[in-house]
């Protein structure tokens, strides 16, 4: 495939998986917005709930007639056949979105691996994808002892530290990646479509859905809803859903675009945010202080959900990310933190999912 093709324009068809998702309505929102056609595949286009907020953004956009809505199952082979058939680029979206199981290999890291090679094998079968933008997560970057020690991470690292035993979504993030990467340069080079790969911290912004409030987001609805006593020691990085969808359809469209993209604004500590909060938010609660990490070693302990070695690890440790490159390469121009946060908060008040205290 001759590389100077290996992008798209407006008018070309974008097949966005998991499109009713958090991120992936924010890519179509952008894609829309570029001028381009989706194709997004969703479990069931008939299920309102799940569905109705995308054709609403659509038509907003006056872009109805350029959404189309289909069935796909991740894990089923072929499934994505129908999707992907005549389109020009892929935003590969959808994830198997689980940290804990009774079969974490069976459950969530042989799904995440297949999924790709499920959506990729129907987009090789195709022949017509030119482009493709992965969305995959600094948790396959991010290896906390070297966080610990000051390291900044950037996209040449790789997370090799994490195990099924203790961080099996770390773990299935960066196996599922590696897997994108390995199909990719497997295929003969004039059937090699351009791969990018989108690896946001985490990503909070306007919410569509009660489901989206479940997924990044919840962090903020914790902290309104006054989950925690007190702000465990936990540091973050956030971006906005809308910068990181600006970046998968910028990859797509930019033919000069490779290789993995940092998606990362705003560093803080729990605590942090919940300061922010109260800034924007006065007179309302929200929590105040730090949780003493003993409490939180005591909850690993207790809650099985939580893994006791991975709470060791991220508990006080500052874990900063360089996204210059998507600033460098991609032009992002990320929104101010406190936009973000304040959007994040009144999407979920204004669609009953969470309330101010």
């Amino acid at each position: 495939m001759d590389a100077s093709t290996r992008h798209l324009q407006a008018g070309d068809t974008l097949c966005v998986t998991g499109a009713s998702g958090y991120v992936g309505t924010h890519v179509v929102i952008a894609a829309l917005e570029a001028g381009l056609k989706v194709r997004g595949t969703v479990r069931d286009p008939n299920n309102d709930a799940k569905c109705d907020h995308l054709w609403r953004l659509a038509d907003e956009l006056g872009a109805r007639d350029r959404l189309e809505l289909v069935a796909a199952d991740l894990l089923m082979p072929g499934s994505f056949d129908e999707a992907l058939k005549g389109c020009d680029g892929l935003a590969h979206v959808a994830a198997v979105a689980r940290f804990s199981a009774k079969d974490r290999q069976r459950e969530i890291v042989d799904p995440s691996v297949e999924g790709v090679s499920n959506v990729y094998k129907s987009a090789a079968k195709a022949g017509t994808v030119r482009a493709v933008a992965h969305t995959s997560s600094v948790a396959a970057i991010v290896r906390y002892a070297d966080g610990r020690k000051g390291h900044v991470f950037t996209e040449q690292d790789w997370n090799t530290e994490s195990q099924i035993p203790d961080d099996v979504y770390g773990y299935a993030k960066a196996a599922a990646e590696r897997a994108a990467w390995a199909f990719t340069e497997a295929l003969d080079e004039d059937k090699r479509w351009r791969l990018c790969t989108i690896n946001p911290a985490i990503v909070i912004g306007p919410t569509y859905t009660r489901a989206h409030c479940r997924t990044s987001p919840q962090i903020i609805r914790d902290l309104m809803r006054g989950s925690f006593p007190a702000c465990p020691p936990i540091f973050f990085g956030f971006v906005d859903a809308r910068d990181v969808a600006w970046a998968h359809v910028r990859t797509l469209m930019d033919p000069q675009a490779t290789g993995r993209f940092i998606l990362c604004d705003e560093h803080g500590w729990m605590l942090d945010i919940a300061n922010h909060l109260r800034r924007l938010y006065p007179g309302k609660t929200f929590p105040k202080g730090r949780l003493p990490k003993l409490v939180m070693l005591l909850a690993g302990i207790f809650d099985k959900r939580i893994e006791l070695k991975l709470i060791r690890r991220i508990l006080g440790n500052e874990v900063r990310y360089d996204s210059s490159r998507s600033r460098d390469v991609l032009g992002v121009k990320y929104r101010p933190f406190d936009d973000s946060l304040r959007e994040t908060v009144d999407t979920m008040v204004q669609g009953g999912w969470a309330q101010l205290r």
